[in-house]
């Protein structure tokens, strides 16, 4: 899902921006990306992942879905966390 959620500084400093997942499902794995398309570069979920988004500056991230083939009814019980940190 391309451009799913705009994300702006409004602060007065650059930060670094990631996403973390509580994975409290297996058969599932839930991916952000910055950007239309997601490539291994474009990857911001985990701590050494994140983007730098300059003060007054937007990203648009989007969202991959990875499931598990072996099973027909998946259920997703993540807990996704957005993190900003001034650097």
């Amino acid at each position: 899902m391309s451009y799913m959620i705009n994300v702006t500084n409004n602060g007065d400093q650059e930060v670094d921006f990631y996403v973390t997942v509580t994975d409290n499902s297996n058969a599932v794995d839930l991916v952000f990306y910055n950007g239309s398309t997601y490539t291994t570069s474009s990857n911001i979920t985990g701590s050494t992942n994140g983007v730098q988004i300059g003060s007054g500056d937007q990203i648009s991230i989007g969202l991959q879905i990875v499931t598990d083939d072996s099973s027909s009814t998946i259920g997703i019980n993540e807990t996704v966390t957005f993190h900003a940190e001034a650097t």
